[in-house]
């Protein structure tokens, strides 16, 4: 069993990085096209992407997204079910993602501590540069001046990452990582470490992990994608809308605070969120999901 799934995950990781290589074509091909075609001109430009239009960025983020994770995900899973590893188990209940939501909601502020707590680790240079790369290429996509804009970016940034990251991370990897070790928690957590490592903004390394180990932890208790995607695009889609409409950059929680969170109200929150976890989640309930 454990050597079939290793064999399944270099197989899917073969198609992520296919879909990887056919985005980056497609990149290189509009920018290209954009500088009429002068094969001379790529060797003096040392990053393609900087090069790139505001909407040619959206473009290309929606193409990777797609290529790279969307349809390497559905394809391998519609293998792969035939095969006893199916990613869905149980039926979708609202009542349910209401109590996702609020156990998500509850634990915010410990992700935010630990954004505060992981800016205070030193970050070695490669790490502070790559950090910095994707910083930038997020600060060009958030430049909203006229309705298309926005309406780009929540598909770009709200909608399809919500989709292909929780098909990629909680409905692939993490089944893989739980029939490879046997335990449900070290799939989630693995799971959950590749999806803070793939973003490479290791500024933010933290509260990702812990964002990706809760919503690892709804899909593993929900046994439903659309659990893990909901809560994914209700967090993507609050901080765009704060910052289209209040013009309000903190409240994305990747961000580290000015100030240290006040240890009171985390502490009160995350043991409000453990409660609700316990109650909702893992207690024994005869009428699952009611």
């Amino acid at each position: 069993m454990s050597k079939n799934t290793l064999v399944y995950l270099f197989y899917y990781i073969g198609l992520v990085l296919a879909g990887l290589f056919v985005s980056n074509l497609l990149m290189l091909l509009t920018w290209l096209s954009a500088n009429g075609w002068q094969l001379d001109e790529l060797s003096y430009t040392g990053d393609i992407v900087s090069q790139l239009g505001r909407e040619q960025l959206f473009v290309q983020q929606i193409a990777s997204q797609v290529l790279a994770l969307i349809l390497p995900s559905v394809w391998f899973i519609r293998r792969i079910t035939n095969e006893h590893m199916s990613v869905q188990t149980q039926t979708f209940y609202w009542s349910f993602l209401v109590k996702a939501f609020i156990f998500f909601a509850l634990s915010l502020p410990l992700v935010s501590l630990s954004a505060y707590l992981n800016a205070l680790i030193p970050l070695a240079s490669w790490m502070e540069s790559s950090s910095s790369r994707m910083a930038e290429f997020l600060d060009r996509l958030l430049i909203f001046e006229q309705t298309s804009d926005v309406v780009l970016a929540f598909i770009a940034i709200a909608i399809v990452p919500a989709m292909a990251e929780e098909l990629a991370f909680r409905g692939v990897l993490q089944n893989l990582f739980t029939r490879w070790t046997g335990n449900s928690w070290s799939g989630l957590l693995l799971a959950a470490l590749l999806f803070s490592t793939i973003h490479m903004q290791f500024d933010g390394f933290i509260p990702r992990f812990l964002l990706g180990a809760l919503l690892g932890f709804v899909y593993w208790k929900g046994g439903n994608l659309w659990y893990p995607i909901g809560l994914h695009f209700l967090n993507n889609a609050a901080q765009l809308i704060a910052l289209v409409y209040l013009d309000d950059a903190t409240t994305d929680i990747m961000q580290p605070p000015s100030e240290m969170p006040p240890l009171s109200g985390v502490i009160a929150a995350t043991a409000a969120a453990a409660f609700a976890g316990y109650f909702f989640f893992l207690k024994p309930n005869p009428e699952k999901h009611a």
